[in-house]
């Protein structure tokens, strides 16, 4: 065995000369010293190159359209470029419209970070015990626009919400007394302001509605969303006057003032202002009285 191993090795490393003859002198042209290993690692660099300048060439080029089977061509190259940038944009919309949705079910459920361990009701103070009877102009006034509202879809408060924007640029969706403020420690992300029962609610910027509806707690809500991804909340209403998706402008009536739901002493407008997903103290924004 050991004989064979060596007698293969001996023919490896045999030295041959390779000699290239002018044919028609014969004279001596190129002389090289070769052995049967120089010609094996010779040949092996050799295709290890050409495969590399092969990959290379279809890698790099568009050869590989008509190498390749089944592989797309330029035109569909760019049309899987393009459906993948939009297929990413609506995924990306699709999780903003997520966030979105679940931020609308925060803001219904008083759900901020964590439950409320104890409910402390809106106010410390008892809304009946409040004068706010209203005068016999109040009351003239009050029927006439609700008649109207069955036959308008766009009323407004008499106002200019021109000259009556505060200087956050946000209308008081009603003057009257603050009874309750801001007060994380408290878990009351809102202003409760007490006004004559029956007062009209008005939305506090241009916006669309995007919620209406009854709740056990809160009675009647109704939630607008504004520019730069702003919500504002009304809750406790004794009657919504608006739909989901109307259009509303600032200054324009969208609900009743009431006493509707189980968190709640007295006739009040329970008041939330939402920035970018997150509650913000309303009076920072707002002058109600």
């Amino acid at each position: 065995m050991k004989g064979i191993s060596k007698k293969a090795f001996s023919k490896l490393t045999n030295k041959y000369r390779l000699i290239i003859y002018n044919d028609n002198t014969f004279e001596e042209v190129l002389s090289y010293k070769l052995t049967r290993w120089n010609v094996f690692m010779l040949a092996s660099v050799l295709s290890i190159v050409l495969m590399g300048l092969v990959y290379l060439l279809i890698a790099y080029t568009p050869l590989k359209a008509y190498v390749i089977p089944d592989f797309p061509k330029a035109e569909e190259r760019h049309k899987i470029i393009q459906n993948s940038m939009l297929v990413d944009s609506l995924q990306n919309q699709l999780r903003l419209y997520d966030q979105y949705i679940n931020n609308i079910k925060l803001i219904l459920n008083d759900n901020i970070s964590e439950p409320y361990q104890e409910f402390k009701g809106d106010t410390t103070g008892r809304y009946k015990d409040l004068n706010f009877a209203p005068s016999k102009d109040d009351s003239l006034m009050r029927k006439q626009v609700e008649e109207e509202e069955a036959y308008n879809l766009n009323m407004f408060t008499e106002v200019d919400p021109a000259s009556a924007k505060t200087e956050f640029g946000f209308f008081p969706p009603v003057r009257g007394i603050i009874t309750n403020s801001y007060n994380t420690s408290e878990k009351h992300f809102a202003t409760d302001i007490v006004a004559a029962n029956d007062e009209l609610i008005t939305s506090i910027t241009d916006g669309v509605v995007v919620f209406n509806d009854w709740t056990m707690e809160t009675g009647y809500v109704i939630v607008v969303l504004h520019k730069k991804n702003v919500l504002s909340v009304y809750k406790h209403n004794k009657k919504i006057l608006k739909s989901e998706g109307d259009n509303v402008k600032i200054g324009e009536a969208i609900a009743v003032m009431g006493n509707t739901g189980e968190f709640t002493t007295g006739p009040h407008l329970h008041f939330e202002l939402w920035i970018d997903g997150k509650p913000v103290n309303p009076e920072d924004y707002i002058l109600f009285q």
